[in-house]
């Protein structure tokens, strides 16, 4: 048994996932799932679906991503 357990996000309310819907001409599972992301409105969407490269994390910032650059560049030689 694995040591971590799952944190689902809570549903949103019918309205709010109707609403977004429609807003955004994404089907209501999207939308849900949009929701769930915290992307509310027509900007967050733009902004999720058209990312913008300067708002990217440093890959680095990773656990040990200096040793899986290494193995991979090892497995590519």
């Amino acid at each position: 048994m694995t040591q971590y357990q799952w944190q689902l996000a809570p549903q949103p309310a019918a309205a709010d996932e109707h609403a977004l819907s429609e807003t955004l001409g994404v089907p209501p599972f999207l939308a849900t799932l949009l929701l769930q992301r915290g992307i509310n409105d027509q900007a967050d969407y733009d902004a999720f679906v058209h990312p913008d490269t300067s708002r990217l994390h440093d890959p680095f910032a990773l656990h040990d991503m200096d040793k899986a650059v290494a193995r991979i560049l090892k497995a590519i030689e």
